[in-house]
């Protein structure tokens, strides 16, 4: 995430939210961790704001990985 350029704010709240209990199992960490990789590099290769996508890019990524759009990206 440091990597595509996020802010620290940001890279302190993903790191939070991971901290939380329910999240803080390794296999789940690791999963999320690919999953936001997944999505950062989605998000780089077209050129896009990883904290500020369009709902049609998150459609499109969702697609792209065979997936539905989570309910909060549906329009």
């Amino acid at each position: 995430m440091r990597a595509v350029g996020l802010p620290e704010p940001v890279l302190a709240s993903t790191a939070a939210w991971l901290s939380e209990k329910r999240r803080s199992f390794p296999r789940t960490q690791v999963g999320h961790v690919r999953d936001m990789s997944w999505w950062l590099v989605y998000a780089q290769a077209r050129g896009l704001d990883a904290t500020d996508v369009p709902t049609a890019e998150a459609k499109l990524y969702a697609a792209a990985r065979g997936q539905a759009a989570p309910a909060a990206t549906r329009a």
